[in-house]
């Protein structure tokens, strides 16, 4: 399994999703989302005869001491996940 019990996965739009890792370091962040990228790196699809590789961009950021809102994390996140789509697919950005 690429996430904890406790970590708490959802889709804030389009093809994008958040894993909140509640209590993570950012190291532990780091390792579950390299586990993540690996295992859709992994995944393949069948369509007829064609085999489809799936790609991921992930942004890893831990919230600010005083943040209060899922948008302020947000913001931060989505400049990563911008980073992450431009170095290529399968990127992890930090």
């Amino acid at each position: 399994m690429c996430i904890r019990d406790r970590d708490v996965p959802g889709r804030i739009g389009g093809d994008e999703f958040l894993v909140v890792l509640p209590g993570a370091s950012l190291a532990e962040a780091e390792r579950a989302a390299h586990r993540i990228a690996g295992n859709v790196r992994d995944l393949r699809f069948r369509h007829g005869e064609e085999k489809i590789a799936v790609t991921v961009s992930i942004g890893v950021a831990k919230a600010p001491s005083g943040t209060t809102t899922v948008t302020e994390v947000l913001a931060e996140i989505q400049d990563l996940l911008r980073e992450s789509k431009v170095s290529g697919k399968n990127a992890v950005s930090f």
